[in-house]
C-alpha cells in the first residue's frame, strides 16, 4: 500500500510524492508503534531505490487485537492524523 499526494519535501519543494510505509521499529502491547514512512518522486523513484525526498515517524497506539494485516492500515491512519493535509490522499 502506498498514497501519492502533494506536499512539502525534507528541502522545502512542493510536490507531488509517493509516500508508503517503511517500516514498523516497534510493535509491542506495552509500548508505542513506531513507523517510518519515507516519500519519493515516483513509485519507479521507490522501485530504482533512488533516495527519498520526504520522511516523517510517527508513533500511535496500534490496536493489536485488530489482527497484523491490520497495523499497516492503523499506520496510515495515524499518518492522517499527524498530517491532516494527507486526508484526501490517492491511494495506489
Amino acid at each position: 500500500m502506498a498514497i501519492k499526494v502533494v506536499t512539502r519535501t525534507d528541502s522545502g519543494e512542493e510536490r507531488e510524492l509517493y509516500i508508503r510505509l517503511n517500516n514498523f521499529d516497534t510493535l509491542s502491547k506495552h509500548a508505542p508503534s513506531v513507523v517510518i514512512f519515507r516519500g519519493f518522486i515516483s513509485q519507479e523513484a521507490f522501485e530504482r531505490r533512488f533516495e527519498k525526498v520526504w520522511e516523517r515517524v510517527i508513533e500511535f497506539e496500534a490496536d493489536l487485537s485488530k489482527g497484523a494485516d491490520r497495523i499497516g492500515l492503523q499506520a496510515y491512519e495515524a499518518l492522517t492524523r499527524e498530517c491532516p493535509e494527507f486526508a484526501d490522499a490517492l491511494e495506489v
